[in-house]
């Protein structure tokens, strides 16, 4: 389980701390279980980013701390950490031409000991993401020539290959169309049942927050509003503190379903 307990992160402008700008996360607490997805819902500058980077390890919170299991994520190695935590970001923008196999095989790069070819198994178990994911067939194509949902499903391959046990995904649907931002949802969460990861994820969109998460957590200005079951949490109410927006909720076919409502 990841627990994040009462994380506190600012940003410090030179060694006067006066001229900070105020605590960005304050007092942020919540776990995320094994074996289920959890989605972080929030508007812009709420705080999400920041938070996950307080989790990766990349920003060291100024107070609070970051466990999975019996780790403590911010006293860890890169390597370390590589072995705990696999992230997924929004894009991704190699340099080079990359096969997408060479991608998925970069999540291995934790366990190729230095100056060391890949391995058999390091071979094999990129092969076996690809295969999991569903893109086998896009092996030898070039990263920088296939779509955007595909290169989203191979990012997620390459954290597979990566057989870390905490899945970080960080706004996975951002740039993806109607059809693409399902089929990477539902792909995590069969994966997510299937090997018991621990999942970790921001969303925009609250109807694929209600979809497809198991918990969910509210973020404002950089504090928790409220968290718990998706179809508690997101209420008209809950929606119009955190937004200013008036919503409904209606229920269809066993779902809960959120609209704006926006006069004519």
């Amino acid at each position: 389980m990841l627990a994040v307990d009462n994380v506190y992160f600012r940003h410090h402008h030179g060694s006067n701390r006066s001229d900070d700008g105020g605590d960005i996360l304050k007092g942020v607490s919540f776990d995320a279980p094994e074996g289920r997805m959890t989605s972080i819902l929030g508007p812009n500058g709420s705080g999400k980013t920041t938070l996950f980077k307080c989790i990766s390890g990349l920003w060291r919170p100024r107070q609070g701390r970051v466990r999975f299991g019996d780790h403590d994520l911010t006293g860890l190695s890169p390597s370390e950490k590589a072995r705990l935590i696999a992230v997924v970001p929004q894009e991704h923008d190699p340099p080079f031409p990359y096969t997408v196999f060479d991608i998925v095989l970069m999540g291995r790069a934790s366990h190729i000991p230095l100056f060391s070819a890949p391995s058999t198994r390091d071979l094999d178990t990129a092969d076996a993401a690809l295969d999991r994911v569903g893109i086998a067939t896009l092996r030898n194509r070039p990263y920088t020539k296939i779509s955007g949902g595909e290169r989203q499903l191979v990012l997620i391959a390459r954290a597979l290959a990566q057989e870390a046990p905490l899945l970080l995904l960080d706004e996975p649907t951002s740039h993806l169309d109607f059809r693409n931002k399902i089929l990477v949802l539902e792909k995590v969460r069969g994966i997510v049942r299937q090997k018991g990861l621990t999942v970790l994820m921001t969303l925009h969109d609250p109807n694929l927050a209600m979809q497809f998460s198991d918990h969910l957590v509210m973020i404002a200005d950089g504090s928790i509003l409220t968290q718990g079951p998706p179809a508690a949490v997101l209420t008209a109410e809950n929606m119009k503190r955190m937004y200013t927006l008036d919503v409904s909720v209606i229920r269809h076919n066993g779902t809960r379903i959120i609209y704006p409502e926006v006069k004519p």
